[in-house]
């Protein structure tokens, strides 16, 4: 499992704080390249937040060229 810890009580917006911590992890080789990464809905279940935060950090990791999403297959 990946280490997350989103803080609800903050000033900066839950996908923020997730897309900096999966930021975080690729810059610091925990995710490499090819290493799948949870499902937006099943990370969202983990994380106790709506699937569209979770769909919110990945979209912005994926414009970053950080992670890469495909359809049926999963997000690596």
């Amino acid at each position: 499992m990946l280490p997350l810890h989103l803080q609800p009580q903050s000033h900066v917006p839950l996908y923020i704080q997730l897309r900096d911590q999966l930021r975080a992890l690729v810059h610091a080789g925990d995710l490499r390249p090819g290493d799948r990464i949870p499902a937006s809905r099943e990370l969202a279940t983990m994380l106790g937040v709506h699937r569209t935060t979770v769909a919110n950090a990945y979209a912005e990791l994926e414009s970053e060229g950080l992670i890469q999403g495909h359809v049926g297959r999963g997000t690596f």
